[in-house]
């Protein structure tokens, strides 16, 4: 499992050593029917301490043992979620937090981040699966993706005091969340394929903002024109590096077939050796140890190629998937900026129909339709720059947290 550390300064720096991480093992997720209960958080009360120099996180998070819970169609897998408060935050109270979380409650939180912080980059969520979804590696690949989104909201300067997280953390029931959750429906995470067939990568690879590069659809169906030629290079950069990653993904599946391929053959030939083995026993002891040798080699070969494509995945493959999900969490962030100009502009169009109305036939209920729309241009302007300041500062944090942190198994080479 991974463990998230979180310092508690005011200014953010995205560095590994912000938010560190270690890998000890993690017990396979029970397959049986049952499983505990939905979510039971219990808080206690931290010791005191007596070093000088007090150097632990304020933070540390841990999602462990997960397990199968509920039955027929209800069934799904709970993590054990533990969160240990080592110095009192603005919205946690000093001590450890322990209940079980499922999926679900973790969209639930992104939705309220999502709700709260309009323009900031929300992390993305690991993606839906229907086929496989209690196998157990996949079970373990979706516990460490959720620990990933957790270190990543935590580590946000913003999303880190979200009134959401003490809700998250703290409620003490599956009543508690479900009323926690009751809120409006969040944009689907999309369905995985099956792995190394580029198909959820395809999936998310669509057109990022439905038109041109330079415009986008007003909530009254009028094109908006953007006006920003920084931004029109982003989105244009954004459907490049998307395109990129689907075509490495494409050429990374093809070569974990052929050595899965491989995998499978040299384990043929490894049996075949083996009964070549047994055949020869009794005619030439000398043959049967040759061929026994032979078998085994090829069985080395075997694991060793195993290795070599575990590898893929975990370096190649899961950064892959990963990188899609933060490209579209970009969007998103875009998206909200793109509402924001909307409206502007809208409230602009407005604005000089009133002013060519009032300019054409003068009176006193136009004059006052006239200043009440430069009234709403003006919020809708304020509205747009903060947006618009925030996502500046957020894609600036993102691009250097992407060449630092993105394929760390090339960043030698």
């Amino acid at each position: 499992m991974e463990e998230v550390i979180i310092n508690d300064e005011s200014e953010y720096v995205p560095h590994p050593s912000d938010v560190q991480v270690a890998a000890p093992s993690i017990p396979t997720p029970d397959t049986g029917g049952g499983g505990s209960s939905s979510s039971n958080a219990t808080h206690s009360s931290p010791g005191s301490s007596s070093s000088s120099i007090d150097e632990t996180p304020a933070i540390e998070v841990r999602l462990e043992a997960p397990e199968r819970a509920g039955e027929g169609l209800s069934t799904h897998v709970e993590y054990n979620m533990v969160v240990k408060v080592n110095r009192p935050m603005p919205l946690l109270r000093e001590g450890e937090y322990r209940g079980m979380r499922r999926y679900k409650d973790f969209l639930a939180l992104r939705d309220q981040l999502s709700e709260q912080h309009r323009g900031h980059l929300i992390p993305p969520l690991p993606e839906k699966q229907l086929i496989n979804r209690f196998s157990a590696e996949f079970v373990e690949y979706r516990r460490r993706e959720l620990e990933r989104f957790l270190q990543r909201v935590l580590s946000h300067p913003v999303l880190r005091t979200s009134t959401a997280l003490p809700v998250f953390f703290e409620a003490h029931s599956s009543e508690a969340l479900a009323a926690w959750q009751s809120r409006p429906a969040s944009r689907d995470v999309p369905d995985a394929k099956e792995k190394s067939g580029g198909g959820m990568l395809s999936s998310l690879s669509s057109s990022l903002f439905g038109h041109t590069l330079s415009t986008v659809v007003g909530p009254a169906g009028f094109t908006v024109k953007e006006p920003d030629p920084q931004f029109e290079a982003r989105k244009a950069a954004l459907l490049q590096q998307e395109s990129a990653i689907d075509r490495l993904n494409s050429k990374l599946g093809a070569v974990l077939r052929k050595q899965k391929e491989l995998i499978a053959a040299e384990a043929e030939f490894a049996a075949a050796a083996a009964l070549m083995s047994a055949a020869q026993a009794e005619q030439s002891a000398w043959l049967a140890g040759t061929w026994d040798r032979l078998a085994d080699v090829n069985s080395q070969l075997c694991r060793l190629h195993e290795q070599r494509v575990e590898a893929n995945v975990a370096n190649f493959e899961d950064e892959l998937r990963d990188g899609l999900r933060q490209l579209a969490a970009v969007r998103e962030m875009l998206q909200a900026r793109d509402d924001k100009l909307s409206l502007l502009q809208q409230a602009e169009r407005n604005l000089d129909a009133k002013k060519d109305r009032l300019l054409k036939a003068p009176s006193a209920k136009l004059d006052r339709e006239a200043h009440d729309a430069e009234r709403k241009q003006d919020e809708a302007r304020a509205g747009f720059n903060a947006v618009n300041d925030t996502v500046r500062a957020e894609l600036a944090t993102f691009d250097a947290a992407t060449l630092h942190d993105s394929f760390p198994c090339i960043g030698h080479l």
